[in-house]
């Protein structure tokens, strides 16, 4: 019944035209009477086949029709015939092996195109949203900036409208204000000229100084009322202490910063101790320090400093930016003073005394 039903399939498939169903169907047929034994019919089958798939290159029907005629002209002891089919039978399964092989390489080049193409597209549409955030985020800059300007303009011309409308009032009030601010002049000058005072307050005097080195002098001729630069002198035990310093900034601004500096000089005498004058000058940075540190700006002042030490025949110095000059036989002698200020700075090292 199987054989009827395959011989009927055989003929609907001429009807159409089908030549690789007809070539498989005869296989089955070839396949059935080679398992009865009955090889005859069989090898007519098979052969009949395998000249149809040979001829539609059909080469997985070639490989399967090959290789079971060459098992049964084995088995009928026809040696040529099966050395012949066993060859077409190897060469058609190496065929299809390389071109299953081919067609996986395809596939997985197929594949990596894809995913490349995939990450491609991907990238492009990230980018494409990036543009568009970046563009939209410019646009709302030049609305912002052009709201600005225009506001301005309005704010512009409203005060020009204001000036105008002042002038003549101003006029009247001229000589008040210069009244006003000769007064606020001469306010500023007694301002200035006490915090003078103050800062001389801080000054070591002519007496103090005369004590402790008799043959000496002080030129002080400071730029401003009030200035940066300043002398220091302090005794400490058998030794006694005196610098000459130059602080960032000039008038107000240096005389503030001087008095900072001076203070921190008392305090690693005074508090810490200290008399060798490279460990003062380490103290009295790290004090300075502290105490702009305290400022949510970066302050960046401090101070340049020839300071000694003498006790007895013997004299100490250390710098900071500031030599140690020393007049012996008429000949001066320059002590270098080490490359950094007092303050902040980007390589701090300890001070040599």
């Amino acid at each position: 019944p199987k054989l009827c039903k395959i011989k009927s399939a055989i003929g609907l498939r001429k009807q159409i035209g089908d030549k690789k169903g007809i070539s498989n169907s005869l296989y089955n047929i070839g396949i059935i009477y080679q398992y009865l034994s009955n090889y005859k019919e069989a090898v007519n089958f098979l052969k009949e086949s395998l000249n149809i798939s040979k001829e539609i290159n059909a080469l997985d029907l070639v490989e399967k029709n090959s290789k079971s005629l060459y098992e049964i002209y084995k088995k009928t002891v026809n040696s040529k015939k099966a050395l012949e089919l066993y060859e077409l039978y190897i060469a058609t399964r190496d065929t299809l092996a390389k071109q299953d092989a081919m067609e996986q390489l395809i596939h997985l080049q197929a594949k990596r195109k894809y995913e490349e193409q995939k990450l491609t597209d991907s990238l492009k549409h990230e980018q494409k949203i990036l543009l568009h955030q970046s563009e939209a985020k410019a646009q709302k800059q030049i609305i912002k900036r052009e709201r600005i300007i225009r506001f301005g303009l309005i704010g512009f011309a409203l005060l020009v409208l204001f000036s105008l409308g002042m002038i003549f009032i101003s006029l009247k009030r001229t000589k008040l204000q210069k009244t006003i601010i000769e007064t606020q002049h001469s306010d500023l000058t007694d301002s200035i000229t006490y915090a003078r005072r103050i800062q001389a307050a801080v000054l070591p005097s002519d007496r103090i100084v005369k004590q402790y080195l008799k043959n000496s002098f002080i030129l002080y001729l400071p730029k401003d009322i009030v200035a940066g630069d300043f002398y220091w002198m302090e005794q400490s035990g058998d030794k006694i202490l005196f610098a000459a310093a130059d602080c960032t900034g000039h008038g107000v601004p240096g005389a503030m910063v001087s008095v900072i500096c001076n203070n921190g000089l008392n305090r690693s005498v005074r508090e810490h101790k200290i008399t060798d004058p490279g460990k003062i000058l380490d103290k009295t940075r790290e004090i300075i320090m502290q105490e702009f540190e305290k400022s949510e700006d970066e302050v960046r002042d401090g101070m340049d400093i020839a300071l000694c030490s003498l006790s007895g025949n013997k004299l100490q110095y250390a710098g900071a930016h500031n030599p140690l000059w020393l007049i012996r036989d008429k000949e001066l002698i320059e002590t270098k003073a080490d490359r950094q200020p007092i303050g902040k700075f980007s390589k701090i090292q300890p001070f040599t005394t």
